[in-house]
């Protein structure tokens, strides 16, 4: 069952990370959907392809589960997995605390 909850986007971001994991929605705190096993072996097989072919060609970085924060509607995400051009970040991976304000690609 999905359990939603009106919050705004400061007392979302406020909150720390927990599992499961939440997302925010148009203000709704949603949780998202545990995933199956076929799920997570095709996030594997994603981010093993990617992290490949990024390796010889390192235009971006691949990563998992990062919150993501879409300012324009307020819109917290989680993607299972996300990619993001290096020359859109906003600072080194190390220096970002919270979600990321940078759309993923």
């Amino acid at each position: 069952m999905i359990s939603r909850t009106r919050v705004s986007l400061e007392e979302f971001i406020s909150q720390p990370e927990t599992k499961p994991y939440r997302e925010l929605w148009d203000g709704e705190v949603v949780e998202k959907a545990m995933p199956s096993e076929s799920h997570g072996a095709l996030v594997a097989e994603l981010v093993f392809a990617l992290k490949g072919y990024l390796e010889s060609h390192p235009i971006a970085r691949v990563v998992t589960e990062v919150r993501h924060l879409e300012t324009d509607t307020g819109w917290v995400f989680l993607p299972d997995v996300s990619v993001t051009l290096k020359s859109r970040r906003p600072a080194p991976a190390a220096e970002i605390v919270g979600p990321v304000v940078v759309l993923p690609d």
